[in-house]
């Protein structure tokens, strides 16, 4: 699945993942940076969090779950047979 990300920016300290706000979406967010902004007519300062954002449907957020925990168990075999290959360690014997 490829996910598309968008700048967003907020006064509010963004989640990472947001699946509760709406019934219908999961916001995931990345590259979170807090900036301190001044207002050029009053001179006051304040927090302003700009990031990237991405929206999926409930059914994307779960095919995107189920690709990253693919994702991890191929990435555990990987690491198994490496270590396997520096011990001399045949696995498919």
């Amino acid at each position: 699945m490829i996910i598309q990300y968008y700048k967003s920016q907020s006064t509010v300290k963004p989640e990472l993942i947001d699946d509760s706000s709406s019934k219908y979406v999961t916001y995931l967010r990345k590259n979170i940076v807090e900036k301190q902004i001044i207002d050029e007519l009053s001179g006051d300062s304040y927090t302003m969090y700009e990031y990237d954002e991405a929206k999926l449907t409930k059914e994307q957020y779960k095919q995107y779950l189920e690709e990253l925990s693919i994702m991890d168990i191929q990435q555990q075999r990987a690491d198994i047979d490496y270590i396997a290959l520096l011990s001399g360690i045949n696995l498919w014997r």
